[in-house]
C-alpha cells in the first residue's frame, strides 16, 4: 500500500511540477535534455592525471598546479565538465538561486559515468566541503552537501556532513590565485572526530579551480586517519 502511495505522489508531483532541464529551465523528460547535452563539454583527454584539469597537449601529464604531484594529499580527481556556460550558469542557480533540485541531476549523471571508476576505488564515506556555519544559515544550505548527499543515494555509500567543520569565516575565492586562496584557508577547517576504519574518502564539491580547499578538506581527512583521498566535482576549470 505505501508503494502504491508513493507512486501516486510521484506522478502526481510530476503532473504539477515537471522537472525541468538544469541548463536550460525547459520542461523535460530526462534529466538533461538532449539540446543541452550537447552543448556541454565534458572533461576529457588530454587532462592532468592527478587532478583531471583538461591540458593544451597530449604529453603534459600534470597541470601546473599539480607539477609536485606527490605533495599533494589527495590520490586524484573526477569532473563532469568544463566550468564555462552553460554549465557555469547552472551551477550558480545551484548555489544562489536555491535550485537545489539540480543535485538530482548532477549526481545521476556522476554515477552514470564514474561509477564503475569509484566503486574501484573502495569509497567508504563521501564528504562535502563544508560552509562556514554562519554562511550556511544565512544562505539555508550547503550546496555540497546537497549535492554529496543525492550522490550518495545513488551510490549508496555513507556521507558525513559533520566531521569536518570549516571553523573559520574566509574572504571569497573567485578572484584569488593559488597561493593566496592557501594563504586565505589556512586553519579553515578542522576534524571534529577522528575516522575510525575509514582508509577510503571522497571529497565532494561543486566547482575545482585551483585546488587549495580540497587539499585542505583533505589535509584535515588524513589526519584524521583516513588514508586515500579522491574529490569529485560538478565542473572544473581548463590550465590554459
Amino acid at each position: 500500500m505505501l508503494k502504491i502511495f508513493k507512486k501516486l505522489f510521484s506522478l502526481l508531483s510530476e503532473l504539477l511540477y515537471p522537472w525541468k532541464c538544469p541548463f536550460c529551465r525547459r520542461p523535460s523528460n530526462k534529466w538533461i535534455c538532449d539540446s543541452c547535452r550537447k552543448k556541454l563539454v565534458e572533461v576529457k583527454e588530454p587532462k592532468c592525471v592527478k587532478c583531471g584539469k583538461p591540458v593544451r597537449k597530449k604529453e603534459q601529464e600534470y597541470c601546473t598546479a599539480c607539477k609536485n604531484p606527490k605533495e599533494l594529499p589527495y590520490e586524484r580527481g573526477i569532473s563532469l565538465w568544463v566550468h564555462k556556460p552553460p554549465v557555469s550558469e547552472s551551477i550558480y542557480r545551484f548555489k544562489y538561486h536555491n535550485c537545489r533540485l539540480y543535485a538530482d541531476a548532477y549526481a545521476k549523471e556522476c554515477a552514470r559515468r564514474f561509477k564503475g571508476q569509484i566503486k574501484k576505488w573502495n569509497i567508504q564515506l563521501i564528504v562535502p566541503v563544508p560552509m562556514y556555519d554562519k554562511k550556511r544559515r544565512r544562505r539555508g544550505y550547503n550546496q555540497a552537501q546537497v549535492l554529496a548527499e543525492k550522490l550518495g543515494e545513488e551510490l549508496t555509500i555513507p556521507v558525513d556532513s559533520e566531521s569536518v567543520a570549516r571553523v573559520l569565516p574566509t574572504t571569497p575565492q573567485k578572484l584569488k590565485g593559488r597561493q593566496d586562496r592557501r594563504k586565505n584557508l589556512k586553519d579553515a577547517f578542522r576534524m571534529k572526530k577522528v575516522l575510525n576504519g575509514i582508509e577510503n574518502v571522497l571529497v565532494v564539491d561543486d566547482i575545482y579551480t585551483t585546488g587549495a580547499t580540497v587539499e585542505k578538506v583533505a589535509e584535515c581527512l588524513k589526519k584524521a586517519g583516513a588514508k586515500h583521498i579522491w574529490f569529485f566535482t560538478i565542473s572544473i576549470g581548463q590550465d590554459f
